[in-house]
């Protein structure tokens, strides 16, 4: 399996935790103005560390032609796992 894929499921599973743990911790706001103070670390947490994913995914391209290789076009249908090689000019070199 491509190193790049295995660090973007380790990520997606951290997210994935970091979600189900701000579930479980969270409570509903008392008031709406007090909404991001109550927000606590977990929601901070799981945000902060979403942001970074989606910049590991859109940065993550071919030394070559700098083709994407996972996030290819807007359309959420055209995204993809990384794979060894790339999809474009099948070369085997990365960022």
């Amino acid at each position: 399996m491509n190193k790049y894929k295995k660090k973007l499921i380790i990520l997606l599973s951290i997210q994935l935790t970091l979600t189900v743990i701000h579930k479980i911790l969270s409570k509903p706001p008392s008031h709406i103005n007090t909404w991001v103070s109550e927000a606590g670390w977990h929601y901070w947490a799981g945000l902060a560390f979403g942001f970074y994913i989606l910049f590991y995914i859109y940065t993550l391209s071919c030394k070559k032609c700098g083709a994407k290789q996972v996030w290819r076009s807007n359309n959420i249908l055209k995204w993809r796992w990384p794979e060894n090689k790339c999809w474009k000019c099948n070369s085997g070199k990365w960022i």
